[in-house]
């Protein structure tokens, strides 16, 4: 038998650059771990994927970068941890923004 559906979810944007340049690897591996174990204490669990994202800097650069999705379900919603979370993300990436996507609306932190 099914269990109750999950009808939430988060998805926050981890990138693999630091504006225009790659990340240290060991920084971009600690921060998806940190936010992997985030994600499965407070929702049960989480699923990551690696994909491609792009956007246009202030400078009017496009950058395009590996990115890694990273996606809890929920029932009880917990933004303080999500945009604790990309904010973390983006100081230490030193990003202009990291984007989070709440059920299907999207925010950038």
């Amino acid at each position: 038998m099914l269990q109750a559906a999950l009808q939430h979810s988060y998805r926050i944007v981890v990138p693999s650059t630091m504006h225009d340049r790659v990340a240290p690897a060991d920084t971009v591996d600690a921060l998806r771990r940190e936010l992997k174990l985030a994600l499965a204490k407070a929702f049960g669990g989480y699923t990551e994927h690696l994909g491609i994202g792009g956007f246009v800097a202030e400078s009017g650069e496009l950058i395009e970068e590996q990115v890694y999705v990273i996606e809890a379900c929920y029932q009880i919603a917990d933004d303080d941890l999500i945009v604790g979370l990309a904010r973390r993300i983006k100081a230490e990436l030193d990003q202009e923004s990291v984007m989070i996507r709440k059920d299907n609306e999207v925010y950038f932190v």
